[in-house]
């Protein structure tokens, strides 16, 4: 029983960690934003590539959350 619920929180960590760590750019070449939802407004608007990258790489690389995905 133990090795249950041991591995069942693992699996809860590791699939919230991963999912909220995944941010979405558009590839545009000026883009400083980056976006937490892939179903927000403006990223629906981006005409370009949408890459997905870690919330940490974007901050590394000076970009800032969407206002609308606050």
């Amino acid at each position: 029983m133990k090795r249950v619920i041991l591995g069942f929180a693992l699996f809860l960590f590791l699939s919230c960690n991963s999912s909220s760590d995944k941010v979405y750019i558009c590839e545009n070449g000026s883009s400083t934003t980056f976006h937490v939802k892939q179903t927000c407004f403006a990223l629906k608007k981006c005409n370009h590539k949408v890459v997905t990258e870690s919330q940490e790489e974007a901050l590394k690389e000076g970009k800032h959350v969407c206002h609308f995905c606050k």
